[in-house]
C-alpha cells in the first residue's frame, strides 16, 4: 500500500511543480520536460516492475504474451483477442521475450498518451492526474490493461473532437481503441453528445434512455456479439447474479448524488466561467452515461459496469472546472480538501478491496 500512496504523493508534488513553471524560456521548457518525464516514470516504474502476482489478470496476460512471443504467427487459440493488442504483444515479444520489458513498454505508451491528453483537456492537469490515481484508476490499469490502452486512444479521440472539432480523427482514434478492446465501440455515442445542449429536454432524454436501457441493453450486447463475434465477452454478457449487492447499490447511490451535485454546479460554471461551459456540459453528459450504465449493471448484466470505465474518466476533468469557479482563497481550501478526499478514497479502496488485486504490492 505504501508504494501506491507514495506514487500519489510524488505525482502530486511533480505535477504541482510543473504547473508552477511557466514555459517562457528555453531553460524553463527543459525543466518542464524533465519534470514531465519524471512524472510519467513515477507511474511506469510500479506498473512495469511489479511482481506478476500484482493485478488479478496479470498472469492471464502473461500467458497470452508467452504464447504469442513463442509463435511465428498469432496462435489460432488467441484470435479472440483484439488484433492491435495481439500485434503489440507480438512486436514486443519478438524484440525481447521478457514480460517485465513488455509491461514497461505498455506503461510508457499508456501513461504518455494519458499525460498528453490530460494536459490538453484539463485546465488543471495536476488535479486531474491526482484524481486519476485517487479514484483507483491507476490501480485498475494494472489489471484491465487492454481496456486502459483503449481508453488512452478514446481520450485522444475526445481531444480531437472537443478541442479541434475534427470528427474524422475522433472516429479514427475510436477505431484504434476498438482494435485494442472492442468495448470502446460504445464511445461513438460521444460524437452526437458533442452537439447536445445540457438542458431539461436532454436530461429527460437521458432518463428515458436509462429506463429503456435496463430492458434493451442485454439484447444490444447479443447483437454486438453476433456482428463482431466477440465470444470472449460472453462471460460478462449474462444476467447479473451477484452484482446486486449492498456495496454496489451504495456506490450507485453515491454516484447519483455526485451527478446531482455536478448538475447543480453547472449554474456556477455558467455564471463564473461561461467560456468553459461547453467542456463542462460534455463531461457532465459523459458522467450521466456512466451513471446509466452503472444502474443497468445492477439490474441486467455486468458488462455495463465495465463499459462505464470510458465515461467515469470524465470526473478527472469536471473537478478542475468546478474548482476554477471559486475565488483564490476558496480555491486553495477546496483544492486541498479535494486532494485529501482523493487520498482517503484511494486508501479506502486499497485497504478494503485491495484495489483490483494490486495488494499486496510487490516489485519483481
Amino acid at each position: 500500500m505504501l508504494v501506491l500512496i507514495g506514487v500519489f504523493a510524488i505525482e502530486l508534488g511533480l505535477m504541482v511543480a510543473i504547473a508552477k513553471i511557466s514555459p517562457d524560456s528555453v531553460r524553463k521548457k527543459w525543466a518542464r520536460a524533465v519534470l514531465t518525464s519524471l512524472s510519467i516514470a513515477v507511474l511506469i516504474i510500479p506498473f512495469g516492475f511489479r511482481a506478476f502476482s500484482v493485478g488479478t489478470d496479470t498472469l492471464n496476460y502473461k500467458s497470452v504474451f508467452d504464447k504469442i512471443s513463442a509463435s511465428q504467427t498469432i496462435p489460432k487459440s488467441l484470435r479472440y483477442i483484439e488484433i492491435f493488442y495481439s500485434v503489440f504483444n507480438y512486436a514486443i515479444g519478438h524484440i525481447w521475450h521478457n514480460y517485465t520489458f513488455f509491461l514497461v513498454i505498455l506503461g510508457t505508451v499508456l501513461f504518455s498518451l494519458l499525460f498528453f491528453t490530460v494536459n490538453k483537456l484539463s485546465i488543471k492537469p495536476y488535479i486531474s492526474m491526482v484524481a486519476f490515481i485517487g479514484l483507483g484508476m491507476y490501480a485498475q490499469s494494472m489489471n484491465a490493461m487492454r481496456q486502459y490502452l483503449a481508453l488512452a486512444f478514446v481520450l485522444l479521440a475526445i481531444f480531437e473532437l472537443l478541442k479541434r472539432n475534427r470528427w474524422f480523427w475522433f472516429l479514427l482514434f475510436i477505431v484504434v481503441a476498438f482494435f485494442f478492446h472492442k468495448s470502446a465501440a460504445i464511445c461513438v455515442i460521444l460524437l452526437p453528445i458533442k452537439y447536445l445542449k445540457l438542458n431539461y429536454k436532454t436530461l429527460i432524454a437521458f432518463a428515458v434512455a436509462a429506463i429503456v436501457g435496463v430492458f434493451l441493453f442485454p439484447y444490444a450486447i447479443k447483437l454486438f456479439d453476433l456482428i463482431f463475434k466477440s465470444t470472449y465477452y460472453n462471460s460478462y454478457g449474462g444476467v447479473t447474479t451477484n452484482f446486486f449487492t449492498l456495496n454496489n447499490i451504495l456506490f450507485t447511490v453515491a454516484m447519483i448524488a455526485c451527478l446531482v451535485a455536478i448538475l447543480v454546479l453547472r449554474n456556477r460554471v455558467k455564471s463564473k466561467t461561461p467560456q468553459r461551459l461547453n467542456d463542462y456540459d460534455f463531461f457532465a453528459m459523459m458522467f450521466i452515461i456512466f451513471v446509466i450504465l452503472k444502474m443497468i449493471s445492477l439490474f441486467t448484466i455486468e458488462l455495463a459496469d465495465r463499459l462505464g470505465l470510458y465515461f467515469i474518466i470524465s470526473l478527472i476533468f469536471i473537478l478542475p472546472l468546478v474548482l476554477e469557479t471559486f475565488n483564490k482563497k476558496e480555491k486553495i481550501i477546496l483544492t486541498c480538501v479535494s486532494i485529501a478526499g482523493l487520498a482517503l478514497f484511494m486508501t479506502y479502496l486499497l485497504a478494503i478491496y485491495g484495489a483490483y488485486g494490486v495488494l499486496p504490492y510487490k516489485f519483481i
